[in-house]
């Protein structure tokens, strides 16, 4: 169970929140922090022990749909899906591209390293 926790507004968007993963050790505390930009949200997540950070940057079109996420691990010791994206000494990084059909639905989305390209998610959409 995840329980998310004093979360802070401004202006109608979410600018802060902390999350607690129960049954494990609650007393991890996970906090993001949201910045907002133009064209792109920027998500810096921390905890309260020190164990794992990142920094999470999604772009958005015009009609604000996400176009690209890229998640930045800054813990040269995380491992993302088995596999090291860069060495031991830097840290892991990946990103996720999304293509649109002509009314800007989402239909692809791929997952991008330093080593591959892969397919992660495909739907069809039909319309009457």
């Amino acid at each position: 169970m995840i329980v998310e926790l004093n979360a802070k507004y401004e202006n109608g968007r979410i600018v802060q929140y902390d999350r607690i993963l129960i049954p494990n050790d609650t007393s991890v505390i996970e906090r993001y922090k949201f910045d907002y930009l133009d064209n792109k949200i920027i998500i810096k997540k921390t905890d309260n022990k020190q164990i794992s950070w990142e920094t999470t940057i999604i772009k958005l079109d015009k009609k604000g749909n996400w176009i690209d996420k890229v998640v930045d691990y800054n813990d040269p010791k995380c491992v993302l899906a088995g596999i090291r994206t860069y060495s031991r000494f830097r840290h892991d990084k990946y990103e996720i591209k999304y293509k649109y059909d002509k009314l800007g639905n989402w239909i692809q989305s791929y997952s991008v390293t330093k080593f591959w390209r892969y397919k992660r998610d495909k739907r069809e959409i039909k319309y009457n």
